[in-house]
């Protein structure tokens, strides 16, 4: 509803009518909006879900700890 809203006004501005106008654009880009997102929803969860974010975590804490022990050393 934002996004129809800003469009009409940026496209149109804001006078008489403006209301009907934008609730006219708010139907034909809610439709859309929700199909492509039952599109786009799944295709990134299963994307993501391949995606091992342990095993980056791991790795980022052994880089750390090494780091934290060249300074405790003084390297």
């Amino acid at each position: 509803m934002i996004m129809a809203f800003v469009g009409v006004a940026r496209n149109y501005g804001l006078h008489e009518g403006s209301l009907l106008k934008i609730i006219k654009t708010w139907l034909t880009m809610f439709p859309i909006a929700f199909t492509c997102g039952l599109i786009i929803i799944p295709a990134a969860n299963k994307l993501t879900s391949k995606i091992n974010f342990t095993e980056k975590d791991c790795i980022h804490e052994e880089r750390t700890d090494e780091v934290l022990h060249g300074i405790k050393n003084g390297n």
